[in-house]
C-alpha cells in the first residue's frame, strides 16, 4: 500500500497540524457530521464532528464523543444535557428514537461548545467539555475567543 502523505497533510490545513490552540471558553459550533457506534467498553457512543462558526477560529473542527453509560447517573445527566442542546427533550426521548434518528437530529444543529485544553499523549489539545443549547449558554467568550 502506498500512502500519499503530502496529500493527507495538505488536506488538513495549517491550523489543524501546527496551529495555535483555541483559548478555553464557549464557542458556537455546528455539527457537520454525526454517527453512532459501539465504544471500547461496548456501550452506545455518538461521535460528532463540530465546526466553529465565526470569530478568529471560524472553520476550526473539533471531535466529540458521547457515550451512553447507564450505570452512572452523573454520566447520564451529562449525556442528556448535551442531547437536549440538539432539541432532544424528555418528550422526544419518550418516543423511543433510534440511534439513527438521534444522529440525524444532531446533523446541522448549532449549539455552544465549552472548550478546554488537556494533555493527551504528551501534547496539549482542545477538548469539548460540554454542549449547551444556544439560548441557554452563558458564554465566557464569544465565538473566536474574544471576551464577552
Amino acid at each position: 500500500m502506498t500512502i500519499n502523505w503530502s496529500a493527507l497533510i495538505d488536506g488538513l490545513g495549517e491550523d489543524q497540524v501546527d496551529g495555535e490552540l483555541m483559548p478555553p471558553g464557549d464557542y458556537t459550533v455546528t455539527c457537520v457530521s454525526a454517527r453512532h457506534s459501539v465504544s471500547q467498553s461496548r456501550k452506545l457512543m455518538f461521535g460528532l464532528r463540530l465546526k466553529v462558526e465565526g470569530g478568529a477560529y471560524n472553520g476550526r473542527e473539533l471531535w466529540h464523543n458521547m457515550v451512553v453509560s447507564p450505570e452512572s447517573d452523573v454520566a447520564l445527566a451529562v449525556l442528556f444535557r448535551q442531547l437536549m442542546a440538539f432539541g432532544m427533550s424528555r418528550e422526544y426521548m419518550a418516543a423511543m428514537p433510534t440511534p439513527d434518528d438521534m444522529v440525524e437530529r444532531m446533523k446541522g444543529g448549532a449549539v455552544v461548545a465549552r472548550i478546554a485544553t488537556e494533555q493527551f499523549l504528551g501534547a496539549t489539545q482542545n477538548v469539548v467539555k460540554m454542549l449547551y443549547p444556544q439560548q441557554l449558554a452563558a458564554p465566557t467568550r464569544r465565538a473566536g475567543g474574544e471576551r464577552a
